[in-house]
């Protein structure tokens, strides 16, 4: 007889610092699920959700990742960390029907397929930024949540873009700057 699983519960990281602790009733929790429940105890606008998307997020691997070998499940190749001094975290963007237990389990040979790193691998949910969201929608957002999610990520050099002609013109700390700026304008606060 399979065991009977009563809650599974979720912690979902932020750019800020912050987490966002999740309690789900069913064993097959999936990104799609996780990412409602982010957004509704964030009480993010529920217009903008799907703005920002589930990421698995492993340590810092150092000189053992190549500097394009990051790459979403959508089979995006991206360049994140380079404010971390050239380390690079490996992140998996979550499709929002893949099941946390899957992706968890299979985290590992993910790490070794797209970094070629055999190395101990701790990861974290980190929930931010969709990779396929354009400039121009960033642009566009009011809500103060919002912001201060997109702010955050920016600021910790968190933003994950996939190559498109759509980047930031300026390097990393400019950008966080800029998105200093931008959100004091705007009346937004840590």
């Amino acid at each position: 007889m399979a065991p009977c699983i009563a809650a599974v519960c979720v912690r979902v990281d932020l750019c800020s610092g912050e987490s966002v602790e999740l309690t789900f009733k069913d064993s097959h929790v999936n990104a799609r699920s996780v990412c409602t429940e982010a957004a509704r105890a964030l009480e993010l606008d529920p217009e903008l959700t799907d703005m920002f998307a589930l990421w698995i997020v492993g340590n810092d691997l150092g000189a053992c990742a190549e500097p394009s070998a990051t790459a979403c499940l959508r089979g995006l190749l991206t360049e994140a960390g380079s404010a971390s001094g050239g380390r690079h975290p490996a992140e998996l963007q979550l499709k929002p029907s893949d099941e946390l237990a899957d992706v968890v389990r299979r985290f590992p040979n993910f790490v070794v397929k797209y970094t070629h790193s055999r190395a101990q691998v701790n990861w974290q949910f980190l929930y931010k930024r969709e990779a396929l969201l354009p400039l121009g929608g960033e642009r566009k957002v009011r809500d103060p949540v919002a912001i201060r999610l997109l702010y955050h990520e920016v600021r910790r050099g968190r933003t994950a873009r996939p190559r498109t002609r759509e980047t930031y013109s300026t390097p990393d700390p400019e950008a966080a700057a800029q998105a200093a700026v931008y959100c004091c304008r705007r009346g937004v606060t840590s």
